[in-house]
């Protein structure tokens, strides 16, 4: 929807140039540089002849759209040499900035509007378009649109009358006037569908992380030969043995199932994995401890070590020994 949007947006700019253009009385003036540009002697470069691009008793022939600013000089003169001197281009710059169908980012774009004669250069023309075209835009014929979209940009069919054109403007202004009713009308039941899920979603993350724990947890465990328990080797400290034996049996008691788990203590002469008594303050340092190497089972731990030394050595390493105190004593001041 967004996309038709700019695109009815595009095509009334097209048409208020066109008609803008037209009102000056420029056509004529535009047709009669075809004319004085072209005659029985004039000789292009490669000594071809100018004329046979024009039909006799042509009818006049203009095409319009909307380019990128950045790109109207090239488009310009790959006409002027892909025609001959028989094209008469003129741009217009639009005011508005408008969103590139790709990226999404704004983009600064013109209309133009391009008088010729005849089939052949119709034909010239639009292979112009498709040589430079940055993106190609199929989608159903509409009224006021032509299919051909080219150089980053539509290429529209505009009327050619000025009645026509009127009418076309004010059936365009009450199409944009529809799709900015619906556009806002949907962003608004956007925003506030998201404000409801913004309440829910908290306790929805917590109940997925609840749930991936617990399967991550699952996929660990072993069935036992008949298939009908599972069964879980782990280590637990010894301060925590009773707590882990009395969740068991709560999480037992509530799912109501008549099967009690239970827990035996094995022998092993493995060597335990090390276990380190945390909390919020005392993780970062032992984190820090960590990332270069592990201590082993029983082995002392350096981490309430480091609490004490890292603000010391960090000040040796940064330069900044008595920084705080420094302004400590400013603030005083």
């Amino acid at each position: 929807m967004h996309i038709n949007y700019n695109r009815a947006r595009e095509f009334r700019h097209v048409l208020q140039k066109v008609e803008a253009f037209f009102e000056v009385h420029l056509e004529d003036k535009a047709f009669n540089l075809l004319e004085s540009g072209t005659g029985v002697n004039d000789v292009n470069e490669f000594g071809t002849p100018l004329t046979p691009l024009i039909e006799q008793n042509a009818t006049p022939w203009f095409v319009s759209g909307m380019i990128e600013a950045a790109k109207r000089v090239s488009f310009e003169r790959v006409l002027w040499r892909a025609c001959r001197r028989t094209a008469f281009v003129r741009t217009a710059d639009i005011d508005e900035m408008f969103e590139d169908s790709i990226t999404g980012k704004p983009v600064e774009k013109c209309a133009f509007i391009i008088f010729f004669k005849g089939e052949k250069l119709q034909d010239i023309v639009n292979r112009v378009c498709e040589g430079f075209a940055i993106i190609k835009i199929f989608e159903k014929k509409t009224k006021h649109e032509n299919t051909h979209f080219s150089f980053n940009a539509a290429q529209y069919r505009c009327p050619k009358t000025s009645r026509d054109r009127q009418l076309a403007i004010a059936d365009i202004t009450i199409r944009l006037n529809d799709l900015k009713t619906v556009l806002e009308q949907t962003e608004d039941q956007k925003i506030s569908m998201l404000r409801n899920i913004a309440y829910d979603l908290p306790e929805w993350q917590r109940e997925i992380h609840l749930q991936k724990s617990i399967y991550h947890t699952l996929n660990k465990f072993t069935y036992d030969s008949s298939g009908n328990f599972v069964i879980a080797e782990c280590w637990v400290p010894d301060v925590h043995f009773e707590s882990v034996k009395e969740a068991l049996q709560k999480g037992s008691a509530n799912s109501g199932t008549t099967i009690r788990p239970i827990i035996n203590v094995l022998s092993t002469n493995e060597t335990p994995p090390t276990y380190n008594r945390v909390n919020k303050f005392t993780a970062v340092f032992q984190s820090i401890v960590d990332s270069y190497g592990i201590a082993c089972y029983r082995e002392m731990n350096p981490a309430p070590y480091i609490i004490i030394t890292f603000p010391f050595l960090f000040a040796v390493m940064f330069g900044d020994v008595g920084h705080g105190l420094k302004d400590s004593r400013r603030s005083k001041i």
